[in-house]
């Protein structure tokens, strides 16, 4: 751990001091090359008058060069071409988040050094949120090529446990994003020879940017306190039969109920693929209990290590604006579209099925088939899907093998976008996948 409460200190005291340094020792922090001490001059009388001569020959000698100098530059006009700082370079091509069903076009821009723009070199994205939000955060340090973002608390000095990865390279640009979650706990700022831990409590926490050891700026985050509606529910009820959540899932609070894994910024709010593996229980039950006659899973019950779902949330993860249950099905990959958002999952030896969804971004018409693996029979969902008991708008994919993969984790065999996951790099075709659902 570093000790953050020192780093305070340090802060606090440089602030404090700066007025104090003079102009020139204060530039020469920022310089590439130290600058020596200036040497004060000694009276003209008390300096021998070989020196005077010799200045007065040096001084000749000088303007002479200085002459042929602005004659050479006359003569040759490439002389006077700007300096080498001013050479052009280009930028690196920027783009937004994911807004498209093709791969993003690749833009350039010619421009210099001296002139180019610059963004603010630390802007946080999504400056409040719940535990286990999205949390982004991005700026611009043009002279780095590694930044690290810690986030503590400016009291006690507590920061985010060791296992985050705080460092995040940037681009020929300089521009550099960092991607997380508002963390739950905060690691305990001691000497203890193993870390020790703290729910982190609603309040302003501070985001401090480093590079090799040089603070490059400071700004704040707020952790917002849990929400809840008048009965401490993530979702009205009226809201979870509209969306077809399991009422117990509905009646978890959002620390508890959400647990974001990947996530994409839209103008109508977070989409959020999460698990609900907080929960103390096992089985989330709703209408009856798995053990009922005609209890179905899924759609009556949840089962919590296999229980996920995609979120639609406010912009700072605190409200959920409309929720797609997965159980059984927990999503590995998303990519919002223009008119849809995508999603699905690339089955495991644990969950075996796999499945692509579509949802319109407009009318949240949700489209999803799945394709049963079937190693010892049907699965669950499945069986239920089949039936006709299952969510609305589910199917199981009954026709012969696809010629070409929709999705695939080998860039090379599909055409289409790389998608945001937490399984390693997925590759996404949602051309195809309309096509497959019926929408091509």
């Amino acid at each position: 751990m570093n000790d953050h409460v020192l780093d305070n200190q340090i802060k606090r005291a440089l602030t404090q001091a700066a007025a104090e340094v003079p102009v020139r020792d204060r530039l020469a922090e920022f310089a590439s090359v130290s600058i020596p001490p200036i040497r004060r001059r000694q009276p003209l009388a008390a300096r021998p008058l070989l020196v005077g001569a010799v200045a007065f020959v040096t001084g000749l000698v000088l303007v002479g060069g200085a002459l042929a100098i602005l004659r050479s530059a006359t003569d040759n006009p490439a002389a006077t071409s700007p300096p080498a700082t001013e050479v052009p370079i280009t930028a690196a091509p920027t783009t937004s988040l994911a807004s498209t069903t093709t791969s993003p076009v690749t833009t350039t821009s010619t421009t210099t050094s001296t002139d180019a723009p610059r963004g603010p070199i630390l802007e946080i994205r999504t400056p409040a949120g719940l535990p286990g939000a999205p949390l982004v955060i991005c700026g611009d340090a043009r002279e780095s090529t590694t930044v690290r973002v810690v986030l503590s608390d400016p009291l006690s000095g507590d920061s985010w446990p060791d296992e985050i990865d705080e460092f995040v390279e940037t681009d020929a640009s300089g521009r550099w994003c960092w991607q997380g979650i508002f963390p739950d706990l905060l690691q305990i700022n001691d000497l203890s020879p193993t870390p020790n831990f703290r729910p982190i409590e609603a309040g302003t926490y501070e985001i401090r940017l480093e590079s090799f050891g040089n603070i490059l700026g400071y700004d704040t985050v707020e952790v917002l306190p849990g929400y809840s509606t008048d009965d401490g529910a993530s979702q009205s009820a009226a809201d979870a039969k509209r969306d077809g959540v399991v009422g117990s899932v509905a009646e978890l609070s959002i620390a508890d109920r959400v647990r974001a894994l990947v996530w994409a910024d839209s103008e109508e709010g977070l989409w959020v693929l999460s698990r609900t593996d907080r929960s103390e229980e096992m089985v989330l039950a709703g209408a009856c209990e798995p053990e009922d006659p005609g209890c179905v899973y899924g759609r009556d019950y949840a089962f919590v290590p296999e229980y996920a779902e995609l979120l639609l949330m406010d912009p700072t993860g605190a409200e959920i604006l409309r929720a797609f249950p997965m159980p059984g099905l927990v999503p590995s990959w998303l990519v919002v579209g223009h008119d849809a958002v995508y999603t699905g999952r690339i089955g495991d030896g644990g969950l075996p099925d796999s499945s692509v969804v579509r949802v319109v971004r407009e009318t949240f018409e949700l489209a999803g088939m799945v394709f049963a693996a079937e190693l010892d029979g049907p699965s669950q969902v499945v069986t239920a899907i089949r039936e006709g008991n299952w969510l609305a708008g589910w199917l199981v994919y009954e026709g012969p093998e696809l010629d070409r993969s929709v999705v695939t984790m080998d860039g090379n065999t599909v055409a289409g976008v790389k998608a945001q996951s937490w399984i390693g790099e997925v590759w996404v075709d949602p051309d195809g996948i309309d096509s497959l659902l019926g929408f091509g």
